[in-house]
């Protein structure tokens, strides 16, 4: 990839993730009752979905792409914190 290509490609990316930020956060805080561990998970699916953007279908929804990135971050959240204790530790 060209550096003018590499620069337009970060550039597109930063635009639609400014876009669908607000509706990534939105689930994952709705999935997540801590706020410090939404805010941590909503950190690591932007780090996702930089990191995976060339397999990003410009034909479809971003911000659904991002959503379905940011479910699999959830998953794996409870997954961790389920095996540390916090999860049961927060029902009590």
């Amino acid at each position: 990839m060209t550096d003018s290509a590499e620069l337009e490609a970060r550039e597109r990316l930063a635009r639609l993730w400014i876009e669908a930020e607000p509706a990534v956060r939105a689930f994952v805080f709705a999935s997540i009752s801590r706020f410090s561990d939404a805010e941590d998970v909503v950190q690591k699916v932007a780090l996702t979905v930089a990191r995976r953007f060339d397999e990003y279908d410009g034909e479809r929804s971003f911000e659904a792409w991002a959503i379905w990135l940011a479910k699999s971050r959830v998953i794996d959240h409870y997954r961790v914190s389920c095996h540390s204790g916090q999860a049961r530790m927060a029902l009590l």
